[in-house]
Parts: C-alpha cells; sequence; structure tokens
C-alpha cells in the first residue's frame, strides 16, 4: 500500500513460484533485469498461514465484486486488500490471489504474517547469480521476454 495512504500497515507480496515473482516484479516494461542489488529469495512459513482465498472461491462475488476483481487497477485491488484488513483484523494473515499476469498463486501478506517468516530464508541470491539466470532464462522463454544483465 502506499504508505502516504497507510502509514501503519505492512504488506509483503509473494509468490509460490518463480515465473510469477519475475513476471510480477517485471510487468511494467516486461523485460527481466538481473542485478547484483536485487534478491530473489525463496522461504517456508514456519507456521500455517490464515489466508482469504480470493483465487479459489467466489468470495468476491458474495461480497459484492465480481470474479474479476484481482485484475482491477492496482487502486482498486488496494482499496479492497485494505478493506478486507480492516474487517477481518487481526484473524488472517493474507490474501491468497491469482496474479494478473500468470494467473498463478500470489499471496498478499499483511503485518500479522509476520510471525511466520523464518529466521532465515531457504534459498536467497542476487539476480545475477547463475541459479537465478537459469531460473530468468525459462520464464523469460516461458513469457517471450526479453533479459538484460545490468553491470
Amino acid at each position: 500500500m502506499p504508505t502516504q495512504l497507510h502509514p501503519l500497515v505492512g504488506v509483503s507480496y509473494t509468490a509460490q513460484d518463480y515465473a510469477t515473482v519475475f513476471a510480477e516484479v517485471f510487468q511494467r516494461d516486461r523485460l527481466i533485469t538481473l542485478t547484483s542489488d536485487k534478491t530473489l529469495s525463496g522461504w517456508t512459513p514456519s507456521r500455517p498461514l490464515e489466508l482469504l482465498d480470493i483465487l479459489n472461491s467466489d468470495w468476491a462475488v458474495r461480497n459484492h465484486a465480481s470474479a474479476s476483481l484481482p485484475q482491477s487497477p492496482k487502486k482498486t485491488c488496494r482499496a479492497w486488500a485494505n478493506a478486507i484488513r480492516e474487517q477481518f483484523g487481526t484473524s488472517i494473515d493474507g490474501l491468497l490471489v491469482p496474479s494478473t499476469m500468470t494467473g498463478g498463486a500470489v499471496v498478499v501478506l499483511y503485518s500479522r504474517a509476520g510471525t511466520a517468516f523464518p529466521v532465515a530464508p531457504q534459498f536467497s541470491r542476487s539476480l545475477d547469480h547463475s541459479d537465478v539466470m537459469t531460473m530468468a532464462a525459462n520464464t523469460a522463454r516461458k513469457l517471450k521476454w526479453q533479459i538484460v544483465v545490468a553491470s
């Protein structure tokens, strides 16, 4: 959420597969830029997450929206996410929503989920690491995007 609108709200956007991560992060230019100053990290929550599943349910329709809600403009999605957070308070960790780029699962985590983060990620490499470059190349082929290696 933009800090000027909700300065005390923390949100983390995560995905369950690396192709969705690349697609979400680099969607504006549709160009994957590999650089040493950004990192791809993978982790498993230290406890089960309580998520409102918008990806696999009719929740949006039952709450006077539509199934296309996750494809709405970011401003609309953020307003709904904030209203959901205010309604459910600390009873949920976040939302399970479809990626607007790949349709894959995106997990939007609220501050409550902070207690589910492990001490350290299971995988963490800079975007210019050879393992990440392989993942980026696989994603670029799938999405038909280009890759740039920043110096």
